[in-house]
């Protein structure tokens, strides 16, 4: 009687092996589909952000950028002109028989009042939003293949031909870590 105690404790013994293996197993099938339907979530949140990041720039940072840039090159020669006949008033007024042409400048006076023009412009709003999604672009929050496509050139070529009021708003209240940073590596 003992021994057929025994051997049906052995088979129940067995069983649960087998019925914990088959659990084990079932559990661990489950936890990897999780993580594929995970994976594919997360790529589908990556994929929609970079869509929002790109909205962004098409909506309003672009249109910012061309409405910037279109009120500035008609206010630079307007300024120039301004400080032309400021130092011809300047000259009469002292006697002094000089009149010069807005081509007779020094390139240097030219250079600040075009750093004046931009600096007196919409351009640190352009800045605020270049650094909102330069954020998004540096962390990983979106797909950088499908921005870096799209809007590289036109990041890229405006803080160029913007570097001198870049490097002038750069303080340690407004560093624009993340634009510089963004532009670091999109120019390697």
């Amino acid at each position: 009687m003992l021994d057929l105690i025994l051997k049906v404790l052995q088979i129940f013994s067995a069983l649960a092996t087998v019925v914990g293996v088959i659990g084990l197993f079932l559990t661990i099938k489950t936890y990897k589909e999780g993580k594929i339907i995970q994976s594919k979530s997360e790529d589908r949140r990556i994929i929609l952000t970079s869509i929002q990041v790109l909205e962004i720039f098409s909506n309003r940072i672009i249109p910012d950028m061309g409405k910037y840039e279109q009120e500035v090159y008609e206010e630079i020669p307007k300024n120039k002109k301004k400080a032309v006949d400021a130092i011809n008033k300047a000259s009469k007024e002292s006697g002094l028989a000089n009149i010069i042409t807005v081509e007779d400048l020094p390139s240097e006076l030219v250079d600040q009042i075009v750093l004046a023009t931009k600096m007196e412009s919409n351009l640190l709003k352009t800045f605020n939003s270049l650094e909102h999604v330069s954020v998004y672009i540096n962390y990983g929050l979106v797909d950088d293949s499908l921005i870096y496509n799209a809007v590289h050139n036109v990041f890229c070529n405006f803080i160029e031909r913007n570097k001198d009021v870049f490097d002038h708003l750069i303080t340690d209240e407004v560093p624009f870590i993340n634009i510089r940073t963004l532009y670091d590596n999109w120019k390697k």
